[in-house]
């Protein structure tokens, strides 16, 4: 027979609480009065144990709606890990410091697993799985406050612009050529630039056309903003910066009006240059691979950035290079 634990049994008949011992046999735990009389008898499996919170009595409460309580919490927890019962999983952790910091350090490990592997990996779903015609709205929108605001109507003769869509449109496989247009607009105080919107509209600043020497270099910048296009970085930018939104896309499958409001920020996002560094060297990568494919050699796609770097210092503010990668890695890395 294991050491009685004592305390009160109350049979759920009345209000009373006699004093009483508990103890437990093999699979069945018994409650005794004072006179080592019976009261109640049941196997571990039919009984609901309380779970331990510091010093509070812990209860056992009985089939028949009677119930025994305690304050010999040590000692009533020994007697249950004897007989096989584990002790309360909340009660381990408390009072222990060193489980407390491992759950916080776990808690911070997930958050961070998720902010950098998941949210980007979900964002990439979420992204692709947007329908045409929002990527279409929202390009219309984004080019219309771009225009009202930063960018102006082209100088560029017509020919001038003709010759430029006729050099891309034949350098291009003929697959590929429903994936973009190319517009042109006056750079102002954005000066040489490319930007590149949702729905495969590439815009280049008549400054960056003046810069830029030659057609391989314009064909360059043209393949890698086409990279942002294909990737959709734009999008995926703006919605690794709203968790909620693509949680409702993942569970409910639909995202399109919060979608609609995000793509508000798409302007700010273009005119400041701010794809984050997997971005930029994502879509050099997909630049450099184009271009070797075309037989194009990648370096082209150096000087070009050689040339926008010498254009722009940081003093410019708002500029293609000032929040892009190391302009020298990337040069390097388009002439291996």
């Amino acid at each position: 027979m294991s050491i009685g634990i004592a305390g009160h049994y109350m049979s759920g008949k009345t209000s009373s609480a006699i004093p009483a011992r508990l103890n437990l046999e093999g699979k069945e735990i018994i409650v005794f009065d004072q006179d080592q009389n019976q009261l109640v008898r049941a196997n571990l499996h039919e009984i609901i144990i309380s779970d331990r919170l510091g010093n509070i009595p812990r209860k056992v409460s009985f089939p028949d709606s009677s119930h025994f309580e305690t304050k010999e919490n040590d000692l009533f927890e020994k007697q249950l890990r004897l007989h096989g019962k584990s002790g309360s999983l909340l009660h381990r952790f408390e009072g222990k410091l060193h489980y407390i910091i491992l759950s916080i350090l776990l808690t911070v490990i997930s958050v961070l697993a998720f902010l950098m592997v998941g949210l980007p990996y979900a964002s990439v779903i979420v992204a692709n799985g947007l329908p045409s015609d929002l990527l279409d709205q929202a390009s219309r929108s984004t080019l219309y406050t771009m225009d009202k605001f930063a960018l102006g109507p082209s100088k560029l003769s017509q020919q001038r612009q003709d010759e430029i869509n006729t050099m891309v449109r034949n350098s291009m496989p003929k697959n590929q050529h429903n994936y973009y247009r190319i517009l042109f607009r006056q750079g102002k105080e954005l000066g040489a630039n490319a930007f590149a919107l949702p729905d495969g509209s590439i815009i280049f600043t008549d400054e960056l056309i003046e810069l830029l020497e030659s057609e391989e270099e314009i064909f360059a910048v043209f393949a890698h903003e086409l990279g942002h296009v294909v990737e959709r970085h734009s999008l995926r930018q703006i919605l690794q910066s709203s968790v909620l939104l693509i949680f409702s896309y993942l569970v409910i499958g639909e995202a399109t009006d919060g979608v609609l409001e995000l793509t508000n920020a798409l302007p700010a996002l273009l005119m400041s240059s701010s794809y984050s560094r997997k971005f930029e060297s994502e879509a050099d990568d997909f630049a450099i691979a184009l271009l070797k494919k075309l037989e194009i050699p990648a370096y082209h796609l150096g000087d070009a950035l050689e040339k926008l770097s010498h254009s722009h210092s940081e003093a410019d503010g708002i500029k293609y290079l000032q929040t892009h990668p190391s302009t020298e890695e990337r040069i390097q890395k388009s002439r291996q």
